[in-house]
């Protein structure tokens, strides 16, 4: 199993390095309300993992979970959960939702998003208890009308304060539990996409498992 699944984290509070948007979920599961959010932000700082803990904290446990990719998500997969035989027509108990979570919104091909811009005014106008979630690397290639339905995003970080704490825990918490060794002076560039000047946990949980299979292979050796 890849370290960055063996560490995924499964509730809000193993969330690393994103503390704006951890208290701003919980506040949402405080009172949760039919809505479309979008998590926004560069790869690898916990977007999917956030959209995943929230939806699975308010989905409906007779429903579950409706997932899909952006790039899925054609005019007939808009009609089969917006349509007249949408499973988010049936109720749900008051502190449960339907969920449909979309991953890659940017990737949505044109002719579909007016069709989800559409969608949420069906949702208003039948009063379905449904949220739909989306994760996006850039909300700025959607037109603005589909934007204006998710409300303000919930942004992540992926600068110099989230580089810190994921290797301060990377360097505390996984490294002891995955050697002896200390851990090499470079790893606070594991992640470091110097392209872009951001941050990926994925890329550096990544490059802490080579480091770690390279050092088996030199013992073995």
């Amino acid at each position: 199993m890849q370290l960055s699944q063996q560490y995924q984290p499964t509730s809000l509070a193993e969330v690393i390095g994103q503390p704006i948007i951890v208290g701003r979920l919980r506040t949402f599961l405080a009172e949760p309300f039919p809505c479309w959010m979008a998590f926004v932000g560069p790869t690898g700082v916990g977007k999917t993992t956030c959209m995943r803990i929230l939806a699975e904290s308010v989905a409906d446990p007779w429903f579950g979970v409706h997932r899909i990719s952006g790039a899925s998500l054609d005019l007939s997969a808009v009609e089969h959960y917006f349509g007249s035989d949408s499973p988010f027509r049936f109720r749900t108990p008051a502190n449960h939702l339907h969920v449909l979570t979309i991953e890659e919104l940017e990737v949505v091909p044109d002719k579909t998003r007016i069709a989800l811009k559409d969608a949420w005014d069906v949702c208003r106008e039948r009063n379905w208890r449904v949220v739909v979630l989306a994760t996006s690397n850039d909300m700025s290639r959607l037109e603005p009308a589909l934007r204006d339905r998710f409300g303000e995003p919930f942004v992540f970080d992926g600068g110099a304060q989230f580089a810190k704490a994921f290797c301060q825990w990377m360097r505390t918490v996984v490294w002891p539990l995955e050697s002896e060794g200390p851990i090499p002076a470079d790893h606070m560039l594991w992640g470091l996409d110097l392209e872009r000047g951001t941050f990926s946990a994925r890329r550096a949980m990544d490059a802490c498992q080579a480091e770690l299979l390279k050092r088996k292979a030199q013992v073995v050796a």
